[in-house]
């Protein structure tokens, strides 16, 4: 009878630990015959994007959204300066574009855009930060990649409730098609919808707190294309960095829509082989070798060189010395471009 009474209170602690800790980490403590157990709570204001208690409600799964980015559309995005993490590369024929990632569906503004179309390069760090992917529509041969990589779930323009045509831009882009554009509340609806969770799935790959580069670096220029000259400005009374088009001469602001600059604590450079992954009779698309390769990472008026790894599934960032590599508190903005630019590169 006793064998019994014991099994029956092993298995009620257990239902008990069981139980509390859907709240967060449970710890269970037996002091002179009585069993404690306390449930710590989880902090679900913390941004897992720039490491900021800045979060509201319970969604935590990124959302990463292509964004047009072409020298004569800038000026013409909505909401571009809210995003919490950003990467820029090449699209092709030289033509850059960008990934706006939100640490939630909850944090997009309520107008974003003008959306484009996925490619390769972006999809692998979306799949890294294990973000619910939004475009709107891919050559065959990346829909093929979306299709066969985990946590991907696409938004075409074919849901005219998830995205739709801005009127505005309609008349004022310079081109027809940079005219769609998708808000915050339109995704967690669709997300909802799709059976996607909103809670996150994987462990953002960024460790955050102080420290100093090496070399001075309160003006960053670089080329994120042959043909794309991008300069970031050091403000020491903010410890934020704007992002401005051209070189740094005669460089302007990149702002959004509604006048706001995007600025950002820490500027990502990685550097890799650039190679042609799909031609046709019409154009040739690129692609960046996976792997390790050699970078800069840029915060607190001060640069340093990094290593990094990349994958279609994961993406890792090191001090040279191979500890985690440590951001400034902050956003992000991200560059994968050709190795071949890394002498563009300057710091002043």
């Amino acid at each position: 009878m006793k064998r019994i009474v014991s099994v029956l209170l092993v298995l009620a602690m257990v239902l008990c630990m069981s139980a509390c800790g859907a709240g967060g980490n449970t710890t269970t403590t037996t002091t002179g015959g009585s069993t404690t157990t306390t449930t710590a709570k989880v902090d679900t204001t913390l941004n897992a994007l720039t490491g900021e208690n800045d979060m509201t409600g319970t969604s935590n799964r990124p959302v990463a959204i292509m964004v047009t980015n072409e020298p004569g559309i800038i000026g013409n995005q909505y909401g571009i300066d809210k995003a919490d993490f950003y990467m820029e590369t090449e699209a092709e024929g030289s033509v850059p574009r960008m990934m706006a990632v939100f640490a939630s569906a909850n944090r997009i503004p309520a107008k974003l855009g003008p959306i484009r179309s996925g490619r390769t390069p972006f999809i692998a760090t979306a799949n890294s930060l294990g973000a619910v992917y939004v475009y709107s529509g891919a050559t065959s041969y990346v829909l093929d990649v979306i299709k066969n990589t985990k946590n991907f779930n696409a938004i075409t323009n074919t849901d005219k409730t998830t995205l739709w045509r801005d009127a505005y831009l309609s008349s004022h882009a310079n081109v027809s098609w940079n005219n769609l554009i998708t808000g915050g509340e339109q995704i967690a609806a669709k997300m909802q919808k799709s059976g996607i969770s909103d809670q996150a799935v994987k462990t953002v790959p960024f460790t955050f707190g102080e420290k100093a580069g090496d070399t001075v670096a309160n003006t960053v220029q670089l080329k994120s294309t042959a043909s794309t000259n991008v300069t970031f400005i050091y403000d020491a009374a903010t410890g934020l960095y704007g992002k401005n088009n051209g070189k740094a001469a005669s460089c302007k602001p990149q702002k959004s829509l509604e006048g706001n600059q995007i600025k950002v604590s820490n500027v990502l450079i990685l550097h890799a082989e650039k190679y042609v992954e799909h031609k046709d009779n019409r154009y040739t698309w690129y692609n960046f070798r996976e792997g390790e390769g050699t970078g800069y990472l840029v915060s607190n008026g001060t640069a340093r060189q990094i290593k990094f790894n990349r994958t279609a599934e994961s993406l890792s960032v090191t001090e040279m010395d191979g500890s985690p590599a440590v951001f400034a508190t902050g956003k992000t903005y991200m560059f994968l471009t050709d190795k071949t630019l890394a002498s563009d590169l300057s710091f002043s």
